[in-house]
């Protein structure tokens, strides 16, 4: 730190930071007017720096500090040396501090004359109360004193704090000392800066920084952005929701906006707005990458457009904003200008606390983000191809409030092969964190008198008792079990979910429901719809559907070897079986929604169809079975949906680490393995990564049809019989062929079928030609998860 020896010849002094707390010094508090002195002209000044009014107005202020027994000063103009970027970044994000710790501070008011009999009066119009910077410098000093033009003494702030008060607004408890600026909340704070002015835009914000206590690098040439960074400095130490409440002309549902303001000028308005706490069990407001991410009531809920309830009060009644949703997202942007301050307490009642992302600005977009406003003003997600990014940073619910209901469907005698180990979807089942009631979930396989009906009810009925506003539900299924999923999906969507109370009503739902297709489909149509207005609960869509190879269980003669199935939910991720070849297991693939957004993929991984499930029992030299790559798979995409998993069983199953997450293992894996920080941790991923080679590499390939590839040989020959025989209701050409599953040129096959064909030159699926390997395009590249490849079509 630089200050000023007011002793002549008036000179400068450097101090390290350790020392100035032991000095007394005076600092000067002005507005900068023509001919300053910079820090170059004052180290050595010549005859023309002498006469300058800014060299003047240092050497009147040394005479008055050195008259009240100061040996040093500060002043901003001589002692920052500005052409350093580093040093007037460090001076800016110290200046506050340097303020507060002066003895004593001199606002010196350059269109103020004591001679005046009105002075008191051009005092109030002073232009130093409208600069940005002299509001840190009016409140930061213990001690401060105003100076009239000739240096004489108007008063001091405390003689001075009532008049200062109808200038600035600023609370006479804070300019006599007896509060703290952190007894005001964000808005108050910020409504003192509304109409102050700065030369340079980026000033309004760094101007502000000791205010609120908060420390950023300077980047002059950003322009408003400064204000949005400064807001997001503020927010990592604050929950103050008082941010949000600001107001700004020209916002409306043609010219939406973030919920972060523009400028402190928005601010204006807010000063009788104060914090006020709407739930003890929400999570606070934070920062992602979506935007702002919001735990508060929504009124209406469940509407597109909606007024988002702000946890703070103006006076006697709630404060909130409108905003609007993109179609079955929960990412809003707000579309009025000003606040809504006439909420009553009782829209509260019977309110749950909903989760929302909102944008910090739409001036500056989050990279890789759909666009939430086109050419035309009209708010909307442009690509449903990235609908997957959005669930990167899903709806985080409050623990033993909003939960995620997981129900997983299996086609399996046992959930435990005899060896101990269990089928994957048994293993998904028995992963999940249910810490504090966040997760339940709810397992039922196909077998022991089970049916795909019987299982759906029960799965309907689960969903009844556990179901709240605001839960999230998500599916698993493997084989003939992912029927039961899907019309459940399918129920739930067209119908709905059933109030508590009204179990009796589950089977006529369901005879109603198997009608809408028949003859009597317009008299089922409208009783599913007297039922969901009259007995349902609001609408919800399924957030997350996983399939482990979906088999057809129906046979038709001179049916297509493969059937096709849709799902609503937001997402879906199929698995399927590239090596199975028995008519009684034909492939159900799945297609694409056509109604709403929806993020798909299906991939067809290496094994046939128990391998894909993990029914069989591991052999004794298997390091790790085919079932675990669709394993890890469909963990990996469960994640961003919002489910959560045990790190102990994940570690367990060797289906994650510690650090590894979707971030992790999308970039390169290779790098990540070898760079770990700590060993234990390092030790884990490798595990990790050596897992998915040896079941990529050495897995065990089950065939039901051949002999020597784990059954026993009666088995086999049974199997033969009835696929022999099964085989002749399918189309000719099917039959003829052998070709039951046969791969579309665009699907994705999993980048382990690559690698087996690699290590093992026997496994060349006959279902899967590749003339020319150039022709493949990778995705994911580098994933040891995700990555997959796709056959350009033939030309």
């Amino acid at each position: 730190m630089r200050l000023i020896r007011t002793s002549p010849p008036i000179e400068l002094a450097e101090f390290f930071e350790s020392q100035v707390p032991n000095l007394e010094y005076a600092i000067l508090s002005h507005r900068w007017e023509e001919e300053e002195v910079s820090f170059q002209e004052m180290i050595e000044p010549t005859e023309q720096t002498r006469q300058k009014k800014g060299y003047q107005k240092i050497k009147h202020f040394c005479k008055r500090a050195r008259a009240d027994g100061f040996e040093y000063v500060w002043v901003d103009t001589c002692c920052i040396n500005k052409e350093s970027s580093a040093e007037l970044s460090e001076s800016i994000n110290s200046m506050f501090r340097w303020y507060r710790n002066a003895t004593k501070c001199y606002a010196y008011m350059s269109d103020v004359s004591i001679n005046n009999t009105d002075y008191l009066d051009q005092l109030l119009s002073s232009v130093w109360f409208t600069r940005g910077w002299t509001l840190q410098e009016l409140v930061a000093p213990q001690k401060m004193v105003f100076l009239a033009n000739d240096w004489l003494e108007i008063g001091s702030r405390q003689e001075l704090a009532s008049r200062i008060e109808q200038i600035t607004k600023i609370d006479t408890a804070l300019l006599l000392g007896q509060n703290s600026l952190g007894d005001y909340c964000i808005s108050k704070r910020m409504s003192w800066a509304a109409t102050r002015e700065t030369t340079r835009a980026e000033d309004r914000a760094y101007s502000l920084m000791g205010i609120f206590n908060v420390n950023m690098p300077l980047l002059y040439g950003e322009g408003e952005n400064a204000f949005i960074r400064l807001q997001e400095e503020i927010m990592k130490n604050s929950s103050d929701e008082t941010l949000f409440a600001w107001e700004r002309d020209g916002v409306s549902d043609e010219k939406p906006c973030g919920i972060l303001a523009s400028s402190p000028d928005c601010f204006a308005n807010s000063g009788d707005i104060v914090p006020y706490s709407l739930s003890e069990n929400g999570l606070p407001f934070g920062s992602t990458n979506r935007g702002i991410r919001m735990q508060s009531p929504l009124v209406p809920p469940g509407s597109m457009t909606t007024t988002l309830i702000l946890q703070c009060v103006a006076g006697s009644l709630l404060v909130g904003v409108g905003i609007i949703s993109s179609p079955n997202s929960d990412d809003y942007v707000r579309i009025t200008s000003t606040l809504l301050r006439d909420i009553p307490y009782s829209v509260l009642l019977g309110a749950f606390l909903d989760t929302v992302y909102i944008p910090k600005s739409l001036l500056i977009a989050p990279a890789n983000k759909p666009a939430l406003q086109d050419q035309d003003g009209d708010f909307e997600i442009r690509s449903s191809s990235q609908i997957y990014d959005r669930f990167l940073h899903r709806k985080i619910q409050p623990r033993g409030r909003c939960k995620n209901l997981v129900l997983c469907f299996d086609d399996t005698a046992s959930p435990y092969t005899n060896d101990g180990n269990a089928p994957n979807v048994a293993k998904i089942h028995g992963m999940l964190d249910r810490s504090e009631g966040s997760q339940v979930a709810f397992y039922q396989s196909l077998g022991h008198g089970n049916t795909t009906e019987s299982i759906t009810k029960d799965a309907y009925r689960f969903i009844m008792e556990y179901l709240e506003y605001g839960d999230e539900v998500s599916l698993f299924g493997f084989s003939r079990s992912c029927h039961a999923a899907q019309t459940l999906d399918e129920l739930i969507d067209c119908f709905g979910v059933l109030t508590r109370g009204h179990e009796k009503m589950v089977d006529e739902v369901f005879m109603t429901y198997k009608l809408r297709e028949g003859k009597a489909s317009m008299f089922a149509y409208e009783k599913l719809k007297l039922f969901r207005e009259s007995f349902c609960r609001p609408k919800i869509r399924i957030s997350f559907v996983g399939l482990f190879d979906t088999v057809n269980p129906i046979m038709q003669k001179n049916r297509h070897s493969t059937s096709h199935m849709t799902f609503s939910s937001q997402i879906v991720c199929h698995a399927l079986a590239i090596d199975e070849w028995q008519a009684t297991l034909r492939p159900s693939l799945v297609g694409k929604y056509e109604y709403f957004p929806q993020d798909f993929q299906q991939v067809w991984f290496p094994g046939a169809h128990e391998d894909l499930g993990g029914i069989m029992d591991r052999k004794w030299n298997e390091a790790a079975p085919l079932s675990h790559l669709s394993l890890v798979w469909m963990v990996n995409k469960a994640k961003p949906a919002g489910l959560c998993f045990d790190r102990h069983q994940e570690t367990r199953h060797n289906t994650s680490t510690i650090e590894q997450d979707l971030d992790l293992i999308s970039g390169d894996y290779k790098k990540a393995k070898n760079e770990g920080d700590n060993a234990y941790h390092s030790s884990l991923y490798r595990s990790f990564v050596d897992s998915l080679n040896d079941a990529c590499d050495k897995g065990f390939l089950h065939n039901e049809l051949q002999f020597g590839r784990g059954w026993a040989p009666v088995h086999v020959c049974k199997r033969r019989f009835k696929n022999l025989f099964y085989s002749r209701t399918l189309s000719q050409s099917a039959a003829k062929k052998q070709n039951l599953r046969n791969i579309p040129l665009d699907a994705s096959i999993h980048c382990s079928v690559l690698r087996r064909m690699g290590a093992d030159p026997t496994y060349r699926p006959s279902n899967l030609c590749i003339d020319n390997p150039d022709s493949l395009t990778i995705l994911n590249k580098g994933d040891p998860v995700r990555e997959c490849f796709v056959r350009a079509p033939a030309k």
